[in-house]
């Protein structure tokens, strides 16, 4: 090669080609695998907090409402995704039990639950 001519031999390309291959290959499955943990992450705060709203929903009413109940809540996150709260409260000489689940299906079809219990003291 004279040293007038610029440019890359045929080799040079493809060694520069086989290592970004390589780096591809490790890089993207790493990618994925965050991004599958990011989803669960989000979607188990999303449930969080629709366990604490109704928790403290609950709360507030005092055993005036409904003692059981279930409700979807559909996802505002993730379209197409849904949470099931299911309640169940009971009244005691003074104690008031609260027990309140979360159940969702995550990407893979894996079920997943929170769940709370709360006892609370009231005098009459």
């Amino acid at each position: 090669m004279n040293k007038s001519e610029q440019g890359y031999t045929l080799a040079e390309i493809i060694t520069a080609l086989f290592v970004l291959g390589v780096a591809f290959s490790f890089a993207i499955p790493a990618f994925l695998g965050l991004k599958a943990q990011e989803h669960q992450q989000l979607s188990a705060l999303e449930a969080m907090s629709f366990l604490q709203g109704k928790t403290e929903a609950l709360r507030s009413q005092a055993g005036e409402g409904p003692m059981t109940g279930d409700e979807v809540k559909a996802s505002r996150i993730f379209p197409g995704q849904s949470y099931l709260v299911s309640w169940k409260c009971s009244r005691e000489v003074s104690l008031y039990h609260m027990d309140v689940e979360v159940q969702w299906k995550e990407k893979n079809g894996k079920l997943r639950k929170l769940h709370l219990k709360t006892h609370r003291y009231y005098r009459f």
